[in-house]
C-alpha cells in the first residue's frame, strides 16, 4: 500500500523532471564508493537530483467502511551553485513541482494531493559544498488497507456473500 503510493509519486516525478535532466532517487543518493572514485566519478556527478522520501504514513478509520490514509512526503532537490542562474533554477524546480502536483490532484486514481495541507518549499545552501538544496513538503491521501474480517462482515450485511 505505502510502496504503491511511493512508486506512483516516484514515477510522476521521473516523468515531470526528465526534460530538466534531473535524476530522481528513492530515499537517498547512491553511494560513491572507492571503485567509483577510481573511475573518476564523484558526488558532483549526482547533481541535479531529486530525492523522494516518505516521512509519515498513517491510516485511521472514518466510519464503517471508510478510511483516511494521509501520507506525508518530501522531495529534496539538489542543484549546483555556480552563479545566479543556478539559484533561480533551484527556485523554479520547486515552484514547477508545486504547480504540477496541484494541477493534477489525482494521479492514476491511486492517491490525491491533500490541497488543505500546505505545500511548502524551503531553500538551503551549503557553504562547504557549492550546491543549492530545497525541500518540498506535501501530503497525499493514499490507498487504504482493509481488514479481511471487516470486509466479510460488511459484505454479509450487504448481502454480497453467502458466508
Amino acid at each position: 500500500m505505502i510502496l504503491e503510493v511511493e512508486k506512483l509519486i516516484f514515477d510522476f516525478l521521473v516523468e515531470k523532471l526528465k526534460d530538466r535532466n534531473i535524476t530522481v532517487y528513492h530515499g537517498l543518493l547512491p553511494e560513491i564508493n572507492h571503485e567509483d572514485r577510481e573511475e573518476g566519478k564523484s558526488e558532483k556527478d549526482l547533481f541535479p537530483f531529486a530525492i523522494l522520501r516518505v516521512t509519515k504514513f498513517e491510516q485511521t478509520r472514518n466510519g464503517i467502511d471508510n478510511y483516511d490514509v494521509p501520507v506525508d512526503l518530501e522531495v529534496w532537490i539538489g542543484t549546483k551553485m555556480e552563479d545566479e542562474k543556478d539559484y533561480l533554477n533551484n527556485l523554479s524546480i520547486g515552484d514547477y513541482l508545486k504547480k504540477e502536483f496541484l494541477n493534477e490532484s489525482t494521479v492514476d486514481g491511486k492517491f490525491a494531493i491533500d490541497q488543505s495541507f500546505p505545500f511548502s518549499i524551503e531553500y538551503f545552501t551549503s557553504e562547504a559544498e557549492p550546491y543549492f538544496y530545497s525541500v518540498c513538503r506535501f501530503r497525499v491521501f493514499g490507498i487504504p488497507g482493509t481488514s479481511e474480517i471487516i470486509d466479510r462482515k460488511i459484505a454479509k450485511l450487504l448481502g454480497r456473500s453467502g458466508k
